[in-house]
Parts: C-alpha cells; structure tokens; sequence
C-alpha cells in the first residue's frame, strides 16, 4: 500500500491519496469495513486515473479488487456495489 501511496503522492493525487490513507487507518477497525473502503478506493484508482499506471500495476489492482469482492461474495456480504 505505501509504494502505490507514494506513487500517487508523486503525481499529485492528494485525493486519491487521502481515500487510501483513510482505508489503510481502518485497518485497526472491523475487517469488512475495512475491505469496503480498500475496494472503492482501489476502484477509484482505476475509474479516475485510467492509464496512469503501468499495464503490471493495474493488473495488480485489478486482482486485489477480485480478490476483495470474491471475500465478501464467499462470506455472504455485499461490498455495496453492483455488477
């Protein structure tokens, strides 16, 4: 998480930034808020920032996204957004 914060950081996306951040403090609190928050905030990543990062990064936040959403598909839970 602190590499893609500090690449983030060196092309200026204080907002994207400050949602990491924020999903990497709630690591001390509940899991699955937690996960929720990592989730949108590495989908926004991608939304927001189409082509900023490198095709291996990408692929990297694309499989933690699928990773997070098959975990709460599994545990019965919704991330809160839909196909």
């Amino acid at each position: 998480m602190e590499e893609l914060l500090e690449f983030l950081r060196s092309k200026g996306e204080v907002d994207l930034v400050d949602q990491l951040a924020h999903a990497n403090r709630l690591m001390s609190g509940l899991a699955s808020e937690f996960l929720n928050e990592v989730f949108l905030a590495l989908r926004n990543v991608l939304l927001f920032r189409p082509g900023a990062l490198s095709a291996e990064r990408e692929a990297e936040i694309r499989q933690a996204i699928d990773q997070i959403d098959e975990a709460f598909r599994s545990s019965g839970g919704s991330n809160g957004i839909e196909d």
